[in-house]
């Protein structure tokens, strides 16, 4: 089978309470702590949750406790539930004098139950209808308008990642995403965010999202780079992704066309092209030469495959060619074995957008 995303240990179940355990042994602690570690140790890419009410560790095992905080893939959270709120008349703490107690979460009236309610129905209203985030811990706040003008970066974004995904390798170090012409105005936070959703989610992390992107990507030990460029560029709105793994990069960078904000993506390994990023994309990397483009479409022609556009880019005069097209239907394994295995054809590649 496959090796687990994600490990928990659940413990003080009953620690300390006069109903079930009135004494903490402590051995429970050191073991989750101990297979905490162990498993990082076999599955580097696992990541581990701790949920305790007490996390203790006397005598030597302090500076392995410590040693096991230091691992970022490991997470300890600690946390506790109380039955009756508030607490009854002859609950021991209620005679001390220098206790002051107040509500749990601010809202255990009636009441305040009743408007926290209210306010969660209209923001989650407000998310699905209008796109709009309201007073989130882990999200960039963003209005309706707001999120109505940043709506097709965000489709964009998401495409720029899932494309760089697929060209890049299984394993990386750093993603640099840069912003350019009016999309430096745009909350990029929004948009850097959906970048690395479209990139990580293609990379087989299904359980990653918008919220917790920023926490994943840090777990795969991947350094993020954001950066506001105010260079000339050749397009009114311009977002670029450059992943980098070791010495290897790859790069796609994209922009809109038109009053209705058609996404395009505009380069490819900084070679400019015009692709639609949607459906099924081939990127074949060709000779230069008279006659390859009706090459190719009779090579396509003969499988059963029709293109919807084609865009072409060359670095000489007779050299090699980045050619990518949009087709409407996916090719399979073999398929993509006979066009590399063309004497004009030097790699062939599928998109999925």
């Amino acid at each position: 089978g496959k090796a687990p995303r994600a490990v928990a240990f659940v413990q003080c179940a009953g620690s300390r309470d006069p109903e079930h355990l009135p004494y903490c042994s402590a051995v429970c602690c050191r073991t989750s702590l101990k297979q905490a570690s162990l498993i990082r140790q076999a599955l580097p890419d696992t990541r581990v949750f701790v949920l305790y009410k007490d996390l203790r560790s006397p005598g030597q095992f302090e500076l392995f406790y410590k040693q096991v905080q230091q691992d970022e893939g490991i997470f300890l959270s600690k946390g506790d539930v109380y039955e009756v709120e508030p607490p009854p008349a002859d609950f021991a703490l209620r005679a001390l004098a220098n206790i002051v107690f107040t509500p749990h979460l601010g809202a255990s009236t009636a009441e305040a139950q009743e408007n926290v309610g209210i306010e969660i129905a209209q923001a989650i209203r407000a998310a699905l209808l209008d796109g709009e985030i309201r007073n989130a811990v882990n999200m960039p706040s963003i209005d309706a308008k707001t999120a109505a003008v940043v709506k097709p970066y965000l489709t964009l974004g998401d495409k720029l990642g899932r494309f760089a995904a697929q060209l890049a390798p299984k394993r990386n170090d750093r993603i640099v995403i840069t912003y350019g012409g009016k999309a430096v105005e745009m909350p990029t936070e929004a948009i850097s965010r959906a970048i690395l959703t479209g990139f990580l989610k293609n990379a087989g992390g299904e359980e990653v999202n918008s919220v917790n992107v920023r926490t994943m990507a840090s777990t795969l030990g991947l350094n993020i780079e954001e950066v506001r460029s105010s260079e000339q560029t050749d397009f009114n709105e311009w977002l670029h992704i450059a992943v980098f793994s070791g010495e290897n990069k790859v790069s796609v960078g994209g922009t809109f066309f038109g009053a209705k904000n058609d996404p395009r993506i505009v380069r490819v390994n900084s070679r400019p092209v015009e692709v639609t990023p949607s459906g099924v994309v081939l990127l074949l990397e060709n000779k230069d030469r008279p006659g390859i483009v009706g090459h190719i479409g009779t090579l396509l022609g003969k499988e059963n495959i029709n293109i919807a556009s084609m865009s072409l880019s060359r670095t000489e005069l007779g050299g090699r060619a980045l050619t990518l097209l949009n087709l409407d239907s996916l090719p399979d394994a073999g398929v993509l074995q006979r066009l590399a295995a063309d004497a004009d054809i030097f790699g062939a590649q599928v998109i999925s957008l």
